[in-house]
């Protein structure tokens, strides 16, 4: 375990709760390089769909233009990613969110985890 660079504080830690199409608050994590995502769907027993999408900019404030870096599909009826997924990647950008997007019904938790 590293110790953390002095002044820099702790690690970013945000925990939503999702319950249609949705995007995430954007994330200033210029000083992180380790991000990971758990995304539950709470929904198992029915057939919902959704897509998990992970944006990042190299811009600063509330115009920026996010691009999608990582994106996974989850369906409970075809049974791909029925539970949600994990994510974890290292990369330095100036600000991340996520999106949920074609969400069709249910409930989902998103832990995200910066850390440097």
């Amino acid at each position: 375990m590293s110790a953390v660079p002095q002044g820099l504080g702790d690690n970013l830690l945000v925990s939503t709760s999702v319950t249609a199409n949705h995007t995430g608050a954007a994330q200033q994590v210029l000083l992180y390089d380790k991000h990971s995502y758990q995304v539950i769907n709470e929904n198992t027993n029915n057939d919902s769909v959704a897509y998990f999408v992970v944006e990042a900019t190299n811009q600063n404030g509330s115009d920026a233009t996010y691009l999608p870096i990582a994106d996974y599909q989850i369906n409970s009826g075809d049974n791909v990613n029925a539970q949600g997924i994990m994510y974890s990647d290292d990369w330095r950008f100036v600000q991340c969110r996520f999106a949920i997007t074609g969400h069709s019904e249910g409930n989902y938790t998103i832990v995200e985890n910066h850390i440097y």
